[in-house]
């Protein structure tokens, strides 16, 4: 356990375990859990589960929800928001940061009409009335 005061306050405890990561932190109030990746896999309060995330073997985050279930999923460079209730509702695309020039990801509003964005580190793009070009 660790111990940080800061000047004129009460003592804040943090509690790690035996790889040092965080496992409790006193100033939020808040446990976290990780995975066999050392990834955080779920963020818990007084009041429950705060956040749950999902992971690919990779690494590669496929899902971030809040206790009540609601959140987003990742699938490839899709972005779906959830619903509590599991439904799912397309929400953008992200594009991935990289040394190389920046990709582009071509959108469109209707069959006659197109646009171009390049992105040079993570962004999303928003949804509304947008639909990717095959």
């Amino acid at each position: 356990m660790s111990t940080f005061t800061p000047f004129g306050q009460s003592a804040v405890y943090f509690t790690h375990d035996s790889r040092g990561r965080m496992t409790y932190d006193g100033a939020s109030g808040v446990t976290i859990d990780y995975n066999y990746l050392n990834l955080t896999r779920k963020i818990s309060g007084t009041g429950g589960t705060l956040a749950k995330y999902s992971y690919l073997a990779n690494g590669s985050k496929t899902e971030a929800e809040n206790g009540s279930g609601a959140g987003l999923v990742y699938r490839g460079s899709l972005i779906y928001k959830k619903a509590s209730n599991g439904t799912l509702t397309f929400d953008g695309v992200r594009s991935s940061a990289s040394t190389s020039p920046a990709r582009k990801t071509r959108l469109r509003t209707s069959p006659s009409r197109s646009q171009t964005s390049a992105h040079g580190s993570t962004a999303r793009i928003s949804a509304a009335g947008w639909f990717p070009i095959r």
